[in-house]
Parts: structure tokens; C-alpha cells; sequence
């Protein structure tokens, strides 16, 4: 196997884990913090969707999904603090992103060092 086919590899399981975080992250704040995801604008995960209805067809519901991951990585509501599972959740979010970013950064150079 050679490194780009590694890489590429580590580049979409680093992706599937921050997508399926990000996705029980949102399904804890709805299950358990009503009142948050409210005041979130009522955000919805890649899969989970209280109500049925598709972020694509819904602006405003897709706009707060886009700013709670946005604000899970730089400045988290304290409610995760308190949840263990949350918590630990949310570092594998922020891992799965960074290496992913990382991990595509290296792609790039090695598509163009040659």
C-alpha cells in the first residue's frame, strides 16, 4: 500500500468520525438540552433529523447546523462540559477534524511534489 492510498484512507476515516460525532453531538443536545438546541436555531446531524425533513430544503435549520459544528470547535457550550459522553464525543470530533485538515494538507503536497 502505498502512502497516498494510506492517507486517502485515514483522510475518510478521520471524516466518518468527526461526521458521526458531530452527529450523536446533536442528538444529545436534543434528547437532553432541549432548551440549548432551541436557542441553537435548531440544528440537525448528518443523519439524525428530529422532525423528518432535510437541511437542503430547509435554509435556516442547515445555516444552525453549519454554526453549532463551527462553535463545537472553538467555543463549546458548557453543557458538554457536564455530560461525560458529550465530552468525550466532542474530542473526537475536534481530533477527526484537525487530522483530517492535516492528513489533506499532505495529500495536496504530495499531489503536487511531483
Amino acid at each position: 500500500m502505498t502512502l497516498r492510498v494510506a492517507l486517502t484512507l485515514f483522510f475518510f476515516f478521520s471524516c466518518l468520525a468527526g461526521f458521526y460525532a458531530l452527529d450523536l453531538l446533536v442528538r444529545i443536545n436534543y434528547a437532553r438540552y432541549k432548551k440549548e438546541w432551541l436557542e441553537d436555531g435548531q440544528p440537525l446531524g448528518f443523519v439524525f433529523n428530529p422532525d423528518g425533513q432535510f437541511a437542503w430544503f430547509n435554509f435556516k435549520r442547515w445555516r444552525a447546523s453549519q454554526k453549532f459544528s463551527l462553535k463545537l470547535l472553538f467555543s463549546p457550550p458548557n453543557w458538554i462540559y457536564n455530560d461525560a459522553r458529550a465530552a468525550r464525543l466532542l474530542l473526537v470530533y475536534r481530533v477527526s477534524i484537525v487530522s483530517g485538515l492535516l492528513t489533506s494538507f499532505v495529500l495536496w503536497f504530495l499531489a503536487f511534489s511531483r
